[in-house]
């Protein structure tokens, strides 16, 4: 069931706003109906239940990103403890885990050859950026806080491209302090969401800050849930391959976590409970 939202609904005088924004949003998504017509569905958001399907939608895509930025990104910016210890980046040069890692994280930020029909973007643009793109040009907030999400976005764009550059030097004290800038910019882009969305942290749909503590990642029980979910998710999505038919199936292989789209999956009660509860 998508989550209640508050009345975010743009007041009368912002409606043009709110149409040139919906048109921008169809045109980045590639949503414009055949012939460009858009103007029948220009207001569709402002119907409550409509705009609460969106958001969850794209709730959904927050914590999958969320989930990459930690999950994926993070033990190539910060390898294993038990790595660095067995290593001498002197002697071992481009070999060291430290710089070997970061290499393999610029790969992942490298764009792939440009197609004429389909605009190329790197992992994180399809997976962190467009997500937050997209939430920040639809029309389901007001016109204040869309404009508060992009500002958001842009500065999060702008650390991504200073992430790529320190990583292909190989800079790791500069890339380290990147990924926490980036870090902080999600954070600051779920906390103004969450505010608006006025959802409790209970909800599946609300958006858990990121966590810069080690400790926290390694110990807490609720992110170790959400880890090993990403793990299976991972698995499935691989065995898969978006049908949803074998998505059942798999469930034989990885258990009952298999079943859900939600990265949190059908437990969410249980999955959000917090350390000791």
């Amino acid at each position: 069931q998508p989550p209640a939202l508050g009345d975010a609904r743009p007041p009368p005088r912002a409606a043009s706003l709110a149409e040139r924004r919906r048109l921008l949003l169809a045109a980045v998504l590639g949503a414009l109906p055949a012939g460009g017509g858009g103007a029948p569905g220009a207001r569709a958001y402002q119907d409550a239940g409509n705009r609460e399907a969106a958001y969850a939608d794209k709730a959904r895509q927050l914590n999958e990103a969320a989930d990459w930025y930690l999950f994926e990104l993070r033990p190539l910016v910060y390898p294993a403890q038990q790595l660095l210890e067995r290593s001498d980046c002197e002697a071992d040069g481009g070999a060291c885990p430290q710089l070997a890692y970061l290499t393999e994280a610029a790969q992942i930020y490298k764009r792939p050859p440009q197609s004429r029909s389909v605009p190329s973007m790197s992992k994180p643009e399809s997976t962190l950026v467009m997500p937050l793109k997209t939430l920040a040009l639809s029309p389901i907030f007001d016109p204040d806080t869309s404009e508060e999400l992009q500002d958001l976005t842009t500065k999060f764009e702008v650390v991504c491209a200073k992430f790529e550059s320190a990583a292909r030097r190989g800079d790791v004290p500069q890339a380290k302090a990147l990924y926490e800038t980036g870090r902080e910019e999600i954070n600051s882009y779920f906390k103004k969401v969450n505010r608006e969305t006025g959802l409790a942290p209970e909800s599946e749909y609300f958006l858990m800050a990121l966590p810069g503590d080690v400790d926290v990642l390694d110990n807490d029980a609720y992110w170790q849930r959400r880890q090993r979910k990403y793990a299976v998710k991972k698995k499935v999505d691989a065995v898969s391959k978006g049908s949803k038919t074998a998505r059942f199936y798999a469930k034989s292989i990885f258990g009952d976590d298999a079943v859900s789209w939600d990265p949190r999956g059908d437990r969410v009660v249980e999955f959000m409970k917090k350390s000791g509860e």
